[in-house]
């Protein structure tokens, strides 16, 4: 039995509950193993940091409604709204960077196969069977 690897934890991520288990949900996924590989850990933090805001937003939102009243007595969308929205198109604009950094990395590394395998007749170099050996005549 294989014992799981401890996930350390980023600091920004420390005192935020939600975004702690945001990070080690995300980390579970191959693809966003590959793209702290391919974008550093930084890339997974700021998913989180925005994934824990829009959590955040949507429970003041559920607490507070969707229209606020302003001082000056005029009805006006909430704020937490624009926060949630920001939120959520900052996560879709990460997840995108993520698959098509990684998307692009197995593209390239399929093309390199590609090549090898072509340069090499079908085999793969390290596969490669060693050279006969020669035999001399006496």
């Amino acid at each position: 039995m294989q014992k799981k690897k401890a996930i350390s934890i980023p600091k920004p991520l420390k005192d935020n509950p939600v975004a702690k288990a945001k990070y080690r949900e995300l980390l579970a996924l191959k693809v966003w193993q590959d793209a702290v590989v391919i974008l550093g850990v930084d890339h997974a933090v700021d998913y989180c940091l925005c994934y824990a805001r829009q959590v955040n937003a949507d429970a003041m939102l559920r607490a507070e409604g969707e229209v606020v009243t302003a001082p000056s007595g005029y009805q006006m969308p909430s704020p937490w709204l624009t926060i949630r929205n920001r939120a959520a198109a900052d996560m879709t604009r990460l997840t995108k960077l993520t698959t098509s950094a990684v998307t692009d990395i197995g593209k390239k590394a399929a093309a390199a196969i590609a090549t090898e395998k072509a340069l090499t007749g079908g085999r793969f170099a390290r596969h490669r069977s060693p050279p006969p050996k020669l035999v001399h005549s006496k």
